[in-house]
């Protein structure tokens, strides 16, 4: 079901559209004729704290050698298929020379993080303090949140606009300084308007010593070229293409034509690879990945641990992480990485290539057959959460037996935070709409998402919250009938500190919902579809009646950031409260996002909360001293 956009994003489309015919005029100059370039903000290549190739920190991690990292993001615009790469089309290797970013092979208008489509990898390891600044060379206000650090030392280095800080205007720089105690793939990106959908995102990786990592034994190489980061890209309305590291084959071009720029991963054989592989998903298209000829073990799921399962095909939705680990045991030659969008995505196929050294660099895969009579499938979609593990799926011409192994049924290889006796404290939300004169409203707990005029966290001493914020109670209490009518406002749901808690959040959309909740991880203990629509007081009644299904106290469930509510589904996420702050909770839909699909948990009492002063906004000196805490 397509839902009516917002005026801002028809503003910003509309934006994208002139850009793209500015593009599209300029590529047919002579670069004789005077080209106006792409905006170049600063010369980057002999700066090592914006160019991290070079990066100090970048470095083999040993226990106990933590370090202070700076770095320099230039959010600026750009252009891809720009004049930059006028010299370059016909060696695709010179691109990144001339900073041409060929994406595709057609133009689109960018918004990027030095020069690089997606941003440069960051990489630290365990317990470092970072110390970032951002230069925003845009018109237009910006942020980076840092998907999947918690900063529960730090709530106001998250990056959500009027939530944990005030927004970067045009020509400023803002510093955030954060410490990262746990391993793992993680991410940042914009969280202002379409400025993720256009370029600003990039890796987080943050290593340990292979002393510490409980998975060390499983592989022989992790390096950052070995990452696979993906991107749904539109035009205009709808997405246009899937890339991989920011390349890929153009869907309107045959697979072996000479135009397509591929990523090529280049392994040595007998050798065991760790593949961190994050999914930038801005419409709803979530994907499935396999390597030709090459089952593969995943071992982590958004930066966290689990017990090791292997598998012949993965798929992830937005703002997922999976690790996995590929042994390049096959005969010396080049396979592909296929990626296969689904839902709003179905109809595009991406390639990127595994490429054994020794093979000539030019040679691309033969065409082979796909699956195996036996086809293991790590499911985030939740598709056959209700259903039996093997599922019989009919092939060309034989039949393939799948296991499908859902998300929810992974383990952590960490015990839950709160005892398998433990009380919780639930709470119930919804992620749905209404429809009012014609327009569809999205929402989180009947109420539409509107960011107030302050940033939560700096200003919350200055003002009646009752005044500024609501939630379900407070409407009610004002004679406003949400289920009827379209409540909108700063939406505030109230949680105690230290608490143990559990969230059910039910979807009763006829479409999935990435759900991603900031400042914390928490263990999926539930997840299940309902036989026709339930909104939120039909779900409590049903949980009250004992038919959610949730996993044994005992069992130790898989802790994410980010996990797939099904249609017409739910979620049981548990977690601990010892994080307090204001952190939103949204579907990492781009769109449902920006049309107010989002919530803020406020976790603790105004006490119980970091005041950010000049003082500790980034007291390095205190984050190092509590290196392990």
């Amino acid at each position: 079901m397509r839902k009516s956009t917002t005026e801002d994003c028809w503003r910003l489309l509309l934006l994208m559209a002139v850009q793209v015919k500015y593009v599209q005029s300029f590529l047919h100059v002579s670069s004789q004729r005077g080209i106006f370039p792409n905006f170049h903000p600063v010369q980057l290549e002999n700066d090592m704290y914006a160019n991290f190739a070079r990066h100090p920190c970048r470095r083999q991690c040993r226990a106990g050698a933590s370090m202070t990292c700076y770095y320099k993001l230039y959010i600026h615009n750009y252009q891809m298929l720009g004049p930059e790469c006028q010299q370059c089309l016909g060696n695709p290797n010179a691109c990144a020379d001339d900073h041409c970013i060929y994406g595709d092979g057609e133009p689109l208008p960018l918004q990027l993080v030095n020069y690089q489509f997606p941003g440069p990898a960051i990489e630290v390891c365990q317990n470092d303090v970072l110390i970032v600044d951002t230069y925003n060379n845009l018109t237009e206000d910006a942020t980076l949140h840092w998907h999947g650090i918690i900063m529960k030392k730090t709530p106001w280095s998250d990056g959500v606009p009027y939530v944990t800080q005030y927004p970067i205007r045009p020509g400023d720089v803002y510093r955030v300084c954060f410490q990262v105690p746990l391993a793992g793939t993680h991410w940042y990106h914009s969280h202002v308007s379409l400025q993720r959908a256009m370029g600003v995102w990039g890796a987080l990786i943050i290593r340990q010593s292979r002393r510490l990592d409980p998975h060390s034994h499983l592989f022989d190489v992790d390096d950052v070229e070995h990452a696979l980061l993906l991107h749904d890209i539109s035009s205009l309305t709808s997405p246009r293409n899937i890339v991989i590291n920011g390349k890929g084959r153009n869907q309107h071009w045959p697979v072996d034509d000479a135009r397509n720029h591929y990523f090529r991963m280049t392994v040595s054989p007998m050798r065991f690879y760790r593949i961190r592989i994050i999914l930038n998903g801005v419409a709803n298209c979530p994907v499935e990945i396999s390597f030709d000829h090459h089952r593969f073990q995943v071992i982590a799921t958004d930066g966290n641990d689990i017990e090791p399962v292997m598998a012949d095909t993965l798929q992830m939705t937005s703002a997922e992480r999976f690790d996995v680990i590929i042994y390049a045991n096959n005969a010396p030659d080049t396979y592909w990485i296929r990626v296969h969008g689904i839902y709003e995505c179905e109809n595009i196929t991406q390639y990127a290539i595994l490429h054994y050294k020794g093979v000539p660099l030019t040679q691309l895969p033969e065409e082979r057959p796909r699956r195996a009579k036996q086809q293991v499938v790590i499911n985030a979609l939740a598709q056959y959460v209700e259903k039996p593990e093997m599922v019989v799926i009919t092939a060309t011409n034989d039949n393939v037996n799948v296991t499908n192994i859902p998300t929810v049924e992974l383990k952590a290889l960490e015990p839950m935070p709160c005892p398998a006796s433990a009380v919780y404290r639930k709470f119930y939300t919804s992620f749905g709409y209404i429809l009012e004169n014609g327009v569809y409203h999205l929402q989180v707990g009947n109420i539409t998402f509107s960011a107030p005029k302050t940033s939560m966290l700096q200003s919350r001493h200055l003002y009646n919250e009752s005044e500024v914020y609501c939630n379900q109670t407070s409407l009610k209490e004002a004679d406003r009938d949400c289920r009827n009518s379209n409540c909108q406002c700063a939406h505030v749901i109230r949680v105690p500190a230290n608490e143990c808690i559990e969230m059910i959040v039910t979807n009763y959309m006829e479409e999935t919902h990435p759900f991603h909740l900031h400042g914390y991880t928490f263990r999926v203990v539930g997840q299940g579809v309902f036989e026709d629509r339930a909104d939120l007081y039909k779900v409590e009644e049903a949980d009250r009646q004992g038919r959610l299904r949730r996993h044994s106290p005992h069992y130790k469930a898989v802790q994410k950031d980010t996990v797939q509510i099904p249609i017409l589904g739910y979620i049981i996420i548990r977690f601990k409260s010892t994080n307090t702050g204001f952190w939103l909770l949204h579907c990492h839909i781009e769109r449902h996002l920006l049309e107010g699909m989002a919530a803020v948990l406020k976790v603790g009492e105004d006490n119980e909360i970091l005041r950010v002063t000049s003082a500790n906004q980034c007291d390095v000196r205190a984050l190092a001293s509590n290196s392990g805490s």
